[in-house]
């Protein structure tokens, strides 16, 4: 089963893909923009998905023999590998979105990847689906208090490239795939309000009570949802941070089971230990 890589191009690019073995599988390659923390445009990063545990590996092997080190773990789904001064390479064994229902969404986003012309098994989105996966990443970003001014630009630079496809229904549909919809379109409304020209933002009717929904999702983009700055209204973030709880619950008990068995395996191997100890001391008299 030969290795699959998808890509994805976001304003500022990292490099065309990493170099394989012949005799490896190719791997899921994601290209993004960062920005740095002055606000300015700074160094690209890569993302990359992986299918096969094998692939993250060689990967990770690959990047450590030209030099990158870990930067950022991120517990139970990948890391970030950065060479300073150049740009930085997140991998990924597993998709970083806890539930289920963004789970089954990726893998059916990933099921419309087409084969590049000319790529070596480099799978990319049209500009719909890209659009899509920088919304919904947008949504669950928004919920876990990491969105970044970054992400919202990229949402209003991709959407403005997938005007051009006229496939805005279809766009719906698939965001409703991750029971985002709602609030993908509030996200991308504020990068509107944000980066659009002043004819693009006076297009965008917004009326007296929705500026104060805004004022909300902006204040929480800078500060997290902490309610500090008014309660969370949007029922489907409500949902999502709900969701996100639950399974960050779910993986807590599993630890706390694992850790449980541990040390009983840990109690009774001390046990056999010490009463074969004792049967030695008792027949060696």
């Amino acid at each position: 089963m030969q290795r699959k890589l998808h890509r994805r191009r976001t304003g500022d690019t990292g490099p065309s893909g990493i170099k394989k073995n012949p005799g490896t599988r190719p791997f899921l390659q994601q290209p993004q923009t960062a920005v740095s923390k002055g606000g300015n445009a700074g160094e690209s990063s890569l993302k990359l998905f992986f299918l096969d545990p094998e692939d993250y590996l060689f990967a990770k092997g690959y990047l450590v023999n030209i030099g990158y080190e870990t930067d950022t773990l991120y517990p139970g789904v990948g890391e970030k590998m950065r060479i300073p001064g150049r740009f930085s390479v997140e991998i990924y064994h597993t998709f970083p979105f806890k539930t289920q229902v963004y789970q089954r969404g990726m893998e059916k986003l990933l099921q419309r990847a087409f084969l590049k012309e000319n790529g070596d098994y480099i799978y990319e989105w049209n500009a719909i689906d890209q659009l899509v996966y920088l919304m919904i990443q947008s949504a669950y970003l928004y919920v876990t208090g990491h969105l970044q001014i970054r992400h919202l630009a990229d949402l209003y630079v991709f959407y403005r490239k997938a005007a051009e496809e006229d496939q805005f229904q279809e766009l719906e549909n698939r965001l409703k795939e991750f029971k985002v919809n709602i609030l993908a379109q509030k996200l991308l409304h504020l990068s509107y309000m944000w980066f659009g020209t002043r004819e693009e933002c006076a297009s965008m009717e917004t009326e007296e009570e929705e500026l104060q929904v805004f004022d909300i999702l902006e204040k929480n983009v800078f500060y997290g949802m902490t309610g500090k700055f008014g309660p969370e209204t949007d029922e489907q973030a409500l949902d999502l941070r709900s969701d996100i709880l639950k399974e960050e619950e779910r993986e807590n008990r599993m630890e706390k089971r694992a850790l449980f068995y541990r040390r009983l395996r840990e109690f009774f191997s001390l046990v056999r230990r010490q009463l074969k100890e004792l049967y030695d001391i008792l027949y060696s008299r």
